[in-house]
């Protein structure tokens, strides 16, 4: 990797202004003056590219995932759970012995 690879040779903050429009980008909603400066941006820049393919990865694996409701009673065992975890922490009760969920 040359060292104008490894420091972009160009200004962070604008990376950051791009980032903020990624997700904009994947969506399709992005309207074409700023689509446009981001597709010059990703040409120029590798990490931001990066970034966009593996944001755009994760959307698609999210879209993807099924909608498989959790066991019954889990959420009331989960809130329990986290409930005795708050007071514990708070030292309202002693610590106990993690259970299984």
């Amino acid at each position: 990797m040359s060292h104008k690879d490894h420091d972009h040779d160009h200004d962070h903050g604008h990376c950051l202004e791009m980032f903020k429009k990624l997700s904009e980008y994947i969506d399709g909603e992005l309207d074409q003056l700023n689509c446009d400066e981001l597709e010059k941006h990703l040409e120029d820049c590798s990490a931001c590219k990066i970034c966009m393919v593996t944001l755009k990865q994760t959307v698609n694996l999210c879209r993807e995932v099924k909608d498989n409701p959790v066991p019954e009673g889990f959420s009331h065992k989960m809130a329990a759970f986290i409930e005795a975890l708050q007071k514990e922490k708070e030292g309202l009760r002693p610590p106990k012995p993690a259970k299984k969920l």
